[in-house]
């Protein structure tokens, strides 16, 4: 482990499996915890959306919403969980955007400063505590 062999030889160790080196450590100044919501351009030139999933729980309309979005993608663009208990739809070809958005816009999915309506709202999570939940300690 880190702690037991030093910083320098986990980096050898991955560096090993991986067959090449490293990159320099750049500087990272940590600003922001929590998900973030709405439409974000990637670099690849695909698009991705955070949709707040309300205590984690994935039901009535949003779940409608993320089978025809997933219908209408065709294996395209991926649906990622987040640490805080949202989803975050990935990959999102340019010729799709406007149809995903529609979706989200007919089955009232919120995914945005306006929908999410407050802060309260967009970082409330469903936390079994302590021992098990990693939030508990936050």
């Amino acid at each position: 482990t880190v702690e037991d062999y030093g910083a320098e030889w986990f980096k050898e160790q991955i560096e090993d499996r991986l067959g090449f080196k490293l990159e320099t450590a750049r500087p990272y100044k940590f600003e922001h915890r929590g998900d973030l919501h709405g439409w974000k351009k990637c670099d690849d030139g695909t698009w991705s959306c955070g949709l707040l999933v309300p205590i984690g729980r994935v039901k009535d309309n949003s779940r409608v919403c993320l089978r025809k979005i997933a219908q209408e993608l065709k294996g395209k663009g991926a649906f990622r969980m987040t640490c805080n208990q949202s989803v975050v739809l990935e990959s999102i070809p340019e010729a799709k955007k406007a149809v995903v958005q529609k979706l989200l816009e007919e089955y009232k999915v919120m995914h945005s400063q306006e929908t999410t309506v407050s802060g309260l709202r967009r970082n409330m999570v469903a936390c079994v505590a302590l021992p098990t939940c990693p939030l508990a300690f936050a």
